[in-house]
């Protein structure tokens, strides 16, 4: 019965195409899929004029000329478009249509295709990984179980529409864009004026985590480190962000990228799809909260990615980490071929701003508090695949838009008095890599970023003790403008 109203909606939406395949989400009933959660999901969905009486999303960003969903106008472009926040029960609410397939068409021209989960996961339709598309839904399902129990809808907090707050479990979708105060070439003048004081800043710590696979939950990447000072014993607080290597229009999909992965694994993340257009250069989304709750564990990477454990508990989900979504270059296109030029790597170091200058570096800084982003070897094949120049990039944007990083945040150092100090440095970066992609970098290459004061390497939770020599922006910035590291 479930089943033939799906595809009812489907024809009634769309009677010239209405084909829609469900048989992998079919396959999960009743195990995770009973008729108590059926109904726990369409009690959700009935609740959009309540949670959203307008009935339509605003777009992050400028709204196109056109109709909204549900044929009404899309307001205005405004300065609140750049942010878009939502109560728990809004983004279940949301998540239960897409699931059912009862929202039109994005109104954004480019979009590719319709914002329901049944083309990217639930069809049996050869595209994509049969097994990890069964994953997803899997953890879907546990999250919705848990998110509907009962049947209960709880509207004690305020989204989008109630403009109180974020409420006690909301997520906030901020489009985030290159700040204008380095527009026209600014950054690149300044680094390459040899008075100017950004040339001389100091490297934020970062720390390269080798690993046997990829790992999107690596507990020597995100495990929180609590030291307490000797004299006043406060704990260290960490806000963990990860930083996604996205596709320009954001979203789900049939296989196993890191982004497609991060999709499966954080539902709250889902919604982003209805309201974000395709990213420009200059733009990126960063998704936070204390709503956000990655429910499952993936390891691999496309073809050898699976699902490792599913988070059902609540004290076992990772509460609260912010999500960065920066795109880079698709070499596969024009560029094809003119990975080396330094004007395609002054944007992706551009775009690479965009991200870490919106993380708000500086209200981490201070005693007790710092900023720990987990990354990817950031770049989707960019610049021949060359690892050396996405791992330089990463370390030069984050220090440029970070403030003094005289160390790593957990390190102990001692004052003249030779009394032991913490410094908690606001921004510290910590780069996933599998094991064989460091041991096919250059040798002497390896040495010399190993020899650099800000750098550690950490091998099955272990760290490796090398002699250190003080680096800053500028030599980063010369090594990767003089197309040193761009060398076959």
């Amino acid at each position: 019965m479930f089943f033939d109203a799906l595809d009812t909606i489907a024809y009634s939406l769309s009677p010239t195409n209405p084909t829609r395949d469900f048989s992998l989400l079919r396959s999960q009933s009743p195990d995770l899929l009973p008729s108590k959660l059926i109904h726990s999901i369409i009690q959700s969905a009935l609740q959009l004029p309540t949670l959203l009486p307008s009935g339509y999303l605003p777009i992050l960003g400028n709204p196109p000329t056109g109709s909204g969903q549900q044929g009404k106008q899309q307001p205005a472009a405004s300065a609140s478009n750049t942010t878009i926040t939502l109560s728990s029960d809004q983004i279940n609410c949301l998540i239960c249509h897409m699931l059912l397939g009862t929202l039109s068409t994005p109104p954004w021209p480019d979009a590719s295709w319709e914002p329901s989960l049944a083309q990217a996961w639930f069809a049996d339709d050869g595209r994509g990984d049969r097994e990890i598309k069964g994953t997803y839904i899997k953890v879907l399902l546990t999250y919705l179980g848990n998110a509907l129990r009962d049947g209960r809808v709880q509207q004690d907090e305020e989204g989008q529409e109630g403009q109180a707050g974020l409420g006690r479990t909301g997520v906030t979708y901020r489009l985030v864009e290159y700040p204008s105060i380095l527009r026209d070439d600014a950054l690149f003048a300044s680094l390459s004026n040899e008075t100017a004081d950004l040339r001389n800043k100091s490297l934020v710590p970062l720390t390269v985590c080798l690993l046997d696979e990829e790992d999107d939950d690596c507990e020597h990447c995100f495990g929180i480190e609590m030291k307490h000072s000797n004299t006043s014993k406060e704990s260290i607080i960490t806000d963990m962000v990860q930083l996604i290597s996205a596709n320009k229009e954001v979203g789900f999909g049939p296989a196993a990228t890191q982004e497609e992965r991060l999709f499966g694994a954080v539902p709250c993340l889902l919604p982003i799809v209805l309201f974000t257009p395709l990213l420009s250069p200059t733009q990126g989304v960063l998704v936070s909260g204390n709503g956000t709750a990655v429910y499952a564990r993936f390891k691999g990477h496309l073809r050898t990615a699976k699902l490792d454990t599913i988070y059902s508990s609540p004290d076992a989900q990772r509460k609260g980490r912010s999500f960065l979504f920066l795109d880079a270059l698709e070499m596969d296109g024009e560029f094809h071929g003119r990975d080396r030029e330094l004007d395609l790597v002054k944007r992706e170091l551009r775009k690479l701003i965009t991200g870490f200058g919106a993380l708000d570096i500086n209200e981490h800084s201070g005693k007790g508090r710092r900023m720990r982003v987990v990354v990817p070897p950031w770049g989707c094949g960019t610049f021949g695949g060359d690892l050396r120049v996405k791992l330089l990039l990463i370390w030069l944007s984050a220090s440029i838009v970070s403030g003094e990083q005289p160390s790593f945040g957990d390190q102990v150092q001692k004052n003249g008095d030779d009394k032991e100090e913490e410094d908690t440095g606001a921004l510290e970066l910590h780069l996933s890599l599998r094991k064989d992609m460091w041991n096919r970098l250059d040798p002497e290459w390896r040495h010399s970023i190993q020899s650099i004061s800000h750098f550690r390497l950490r091998v099955d939770g272990n760290e490796d003790d090398v002699a250190q020599t003080k680096w800053n922006v500028r030599r980063l910035w010369d090594e990767v403008s003089s197309g040193r590291c761009l060398l076959p």
